[in-house]
């Protein structure tokens, strides 16, 4: 057997301790990755829970609105039938906030199961907006704000390609928000514009206003910014999330203005859609929305 001379010998521990030092470096490296893994899932758990404690009362608070008020207007229809209408109008105000409520849960499970395929037919935006100032009407009168919609169109109408199901709802929520967070006796104003193939909607509103600083934490999911053990809005983290994805699929894009005591804007631009020869219906294809429309 070869004996290795000295120089050898220095040269082949050097080979192995620079072999040595570089596996350490390594795994120096993977260990400060795994432990920002770490702190990432162990941040996502606590959202998930504090999701899911926040959802429960966003549930129960309407069910058990709905169950008392139900209970009264059995109540009263034989001692003050004059109430009815009025509990009533509280049991519809409940029934909606909870169905908001639901329609982002199913849209989040949707979205992340990846299995929502688009529905693209001809839809009449200012229908479209129309019909969701008077789905949410009761939240615009509790304020009550003035809502001034512009469009930027010579026509009544603005027809574009696109999912009707799922821009009513990104519309729905950036609406929402903006009633949420208004001061009362406020405004809120709404921009339609559509110039060659891009669909450009703004919801302005003068309220509370967002810090620079959170303009993209509020788009992650189960995030609220009031989000302490006393809420004094409501929500559950999901809707500018669901917005945002959706706004992906319908090859759009979202941007925010704001600042504190400033007021918000958000602004989206959605490209439309082509239609397919076969994507016609007997009807033309054409989506109306009205005062009945609802999904």
């Amino acid at each position: 057997m070869n004996k290795l001379s000295d120089e050898e010998l220095i040269n082949e521990l050097q080979q192995r301790f620079s072999q040595n030092k570089k596996s350490l470096a390594e795994l120096t490296k993977l260990t400060r990755q795994l432990k920002k893994v770490n702190l990432k899932l162990i941040e996502a758990e606590k959202l998930k829970t504090h999701f899911l404690a926040n959802i429960r009362n966003e549930m129960n608070n309407p069910l058990s609105s709905i169950m008392g008020l139900s209970r009264n207007i059995h109540a009263a229809s034989y001692t003050q039938p004059e109430k009815i209408p009025a509990m009533a109008a509280l049991i519809h105000a409940e029934a909606f906030d909870l169905d908001f409520q639901f329609r982002n849960i199913f849209a989040a499970a949707e979205l992340e199961s990846g299995e929502w395929p688009l529905e693209i037919v001809q839809t009449d935006i200012v229908s479209l907006v129309n019909s969701l100032l008077e789905m949410h009407q009761h939240r615009i009168l509790s304020k009550p704000l003035h809502v001034q919609v512009i469009q930027e169109i010579s026509s009544g109408h603005v027809m574009f390609q696109t999912d009707p199901a799922k821009l009513q709802l990104v519309l729905s929520n950036l609406l929402a928000n903006a009633i949420e967070y208004s001061h009362d006796h406020g405004q809120l104003k709404i921009h339609i514009q559509k110039e060659n193939n891009i669909l450009s909607v703004s919801i302005q509103d003068f309220g509370i206003g967002i810090p620079p600083a959170d303009h993209e934490v509020i788009f992650n999911r189960f995030t609220q910014l009031n989000s302490g053990i006393i809420k004094t809005n409501h929500g559950h983290g999901l809707g500018l999330s669901v917005t945002k994805d959706l706004l992906e699929i319908l090859n759009g894009q979202i941007t925010l203005l704001s600042d504190t005591n400033e007021g918000s804007t958000f602004t989206i631009c959605v490209k439309e859609f082509e239609l397919m020869h076969d994507d016609f219906s007997a009807h033309g294809n054409e989506f109306f929305f009205n005062e009945q429309a609802r999904f």
